[in-house]
């Protein structure tokens, strides 16, 4: 049976009593959901992620995901979220009745069929005609699709055990088939392979043919990985992060000037519109829940995260425990540090008046000098309100974070008894 996804949303509502609490004025309201679906038919070269290549799990798993979704609904109240983001693995590669069944769990997070934002991600040889069925059927659906390479050779350098679809001709049957929902894709920046200027072409043929987002990521050796035990095996070359962060800087630095909107460091949209509303929601400061194996959730200074093992998770699950492996309360200073974090990896940049008082008017007006002097300023977006960083500043965020971090410790040990 194809269930749809608005019948979904108006059955098994369960009304809750609203849980208050203050939040910032500044802080983005309401809470972004993440759902885990820790499942993918092969496992990449690069990829840390905990997931599981078997489906034996499967049933389990959906039917403990279903009793801590109740329990994480509860913490919503009869809200909406601002937006449901299901991750993995691929959560399209699971069964179609598994894929329904989780959707039907999912529908009581929209008790009044708001639905702002519902993110999928997916391996493009997924998307079948039955799955993009189902997904029609959802209202606000966005669809992130990993594409990773280039061509099959850079998939096959990559480590990535997935078929090679052409970006553009992808794009455009999606158009077709499924015409209302956003597209994202994502590329991963290797080595040093010649490819640089196919990528560049293909991310200015997708903004002409309407792409409405694009994720571009220089590739990094996880530990516990294979692409690690390559690495040490002086199977890749010891140099391999360091060579594809400084293509990454280049690769990015051009889709900015193709046109594309480049709103976060790794993020780039077709306009102001088109941005991923969850992960903007969580990199300003929101709160976030999260659902699954692995999953992190935070409201306000409360921090959680789920056990990673996808048989533990069920275990925990299915004996009446909480799922947690993690939970600490963040310092004042720890909060403030991911809040700075967050926002001056947007395009928005961060509250001028936030920084002053974290640093002292004298500590600002110093940092702002040097960075001036830097040239690492959007000098048309930075004012008196906000300060933002220009692509060079993205490039060089950690060490703009570090240099802040030393003039707020500062300005905390002035304001100590």
């Amino acid at each position: 049976m194809l269930y749809d996804f608005h019948y979904l949303i108006r059955t098994d509502v369960r009304k809750k009593s609203r849980e208050s609490r203050e939040m910032e004025e500044d802080l983005p309201q309401g809470a972004g959901v993440y759902v885990q679906v820790p499942f993918c038919p092969d496992r990449c070269d690069y990829c840390a992620v905990p997931v599981s290549v078997s489906t034996a799990m499967v049933s389990r798993y959906l039917a403990a995901l279903a009793l801590e979704a109740q329990k994480v609904a509860g913490l919503l109240a009869d809200t909406s979220p601002v937006s449901l983001y299901i991750g993995g693995g691929s959560p399209l590669s699971l069964p179609r009745e598994a894929l329904l069944r989780l959707l039907k769990i999912l529908a009581p997070f929209f008790p009044k069929g708001e639905v702002p934002e519902v993110t999928v991600e997916s391996r493009p040889e997924d998307l079948d005609v039955e799955t993009l069925e189902i997904l029609r059927r959802i209202p606000g659906i966005r669809l992130s699709l990993g594409i990773e390479g280039g061509s099959r050779e850079e998939l096959d350098r990559l480590g990535r055990r997935s078929a090679y679809l052409e970006p553009l001709a992808l794009l455009r049957r999606l158009r077709r088939e499924i015409p209302e929902a956003a597209i994202s894709m994502d590329f991963i920046v290797g080595e040093e392979t010649g490819s640089e200027d196919r990528l560049l072409a293909t991310a200015r043929e997708l903004l002409s043919e309407g792409l409405d987002h694009l994720s571009v990521y220089p590739l990094v050796v996880e530990s516990r990985t294979v692409l690690a035990l390559r690495k040490s095996q002086g199977q890749t070359s010891e140099s391999l992060e360091e060579e594809a962060a400084a293509r990454w800087v280049e690769i990015c630095r051009a889709l900015s000037a193709q046109g594309w909107n480049r709103y976060e460091v790794s993020n780039f949209s077709r306009d102001p519109e088109s941005v991923c509303r969850h992960n903007r929601h969580v990199w300003q400061g929101g709160d976030y829940l999260g659902i699954g194996a692995g999953a992190h959730q935070r409201r306000g200074r409360k921090r959680r995260e789920n056990v990673r093992s996808v048989s533990e998770y069920v275990r925990m699950i299915e004996g009446g425990l909480d799922s947690y492996g993690l939970t600490e309360s963040l310092s004042e200073n720890a909060y403030d540090i991911e809040y700075l974090y967050g926002n001056l990896r947007l395009s928005e940049g961060i509250s001028a008046g936030w920084l002053k008082e974290k640093v002292g008017d004298d500590s600002y007006e110093f940092l702002h000098s040097e960075f001036v002097r830097m040239d690492v300023l959007d000098q048309n977006r930075t004012n008196s309100q906000r300060l933002v960083l220009n692509d060079r500043g993205f490039s060089l965020l950690d060490s703009l974070v570090l240099m802040i971090l030393e003039k707020k410790e500062s300005s905390d040990s002035l304001a100590s008894p």
